[in-house]
């Protein structure tokens, strides 16, 4: 019987890295069984192609695994923690505003009464306290400083 010797392949070789995760241990290979990936600096895998293969379809699988626990932990219990409200809660409103005061409302409906009055009966009724007092009640509502109290000739003959 005659007896072959092997002779070492002249063909340049490379590390494959392997990968711990799923169970490939990093050996050499030809160079001629590595994909190209060119993103790489020079042009090359860092595994071989039936690893490659391997480690793609392993990381696949383990994509499922994860997907059809997150499913059924989802379908047997309710998650715990903060719940995240609605986008419509979590959107900033403005204030409400304030209650209006009974007062200001009567003062705005007197004058708008006064308003609508023709020309002559107008210029008569805003003379008149009461109409006065209702515009320094509304002007006072708005955020306005009150008008001051008219100075009579009596207060400057005291």
């Amino acid at each position: 019987m005659a007896t072959r010797k092997i002779t070492p392949s002249t063909e340049p070789q490379r590390r494959c890295i392997g990968s711990a995760t799923f169970g490939i241990e990093p050996h050499q290979a030809a160079l001629a069984d590595f994909p190209l990936q060119p993103s790489r600096k020079d042009g090359i895998g860092l595994l071989c192609k039936p690893h490659w293969t391997l480690y793609t379809r392993s990381l696949r699988q383990a994509a499922r695994a994860r997907a059809t626990l997150d499913a059924t932990a989802t379908e047997q219990e309710p998650a715990v923690g903060p719940a995240v409200p609605p986008r419509e809660a979590r959107i900033k409103r403005a204030p409400k505003p304030a209650a209006v005061d009974p007062a200001l409302t009567a003062a705005r409906a007197l004058v708008d009464q006064v308003d609508a009055l023709p020309a002559d009966e107008y210029v008569k009724r805003v003379g008149d306290d009461d109409v006065q007092t209702a515009l320094a009640v509304i002007a006072s509502g708005n955020g306005h400083h009150a008008p001051e109290p008219a100075v009579t000739e009596e207060a400057d003959a005291a």
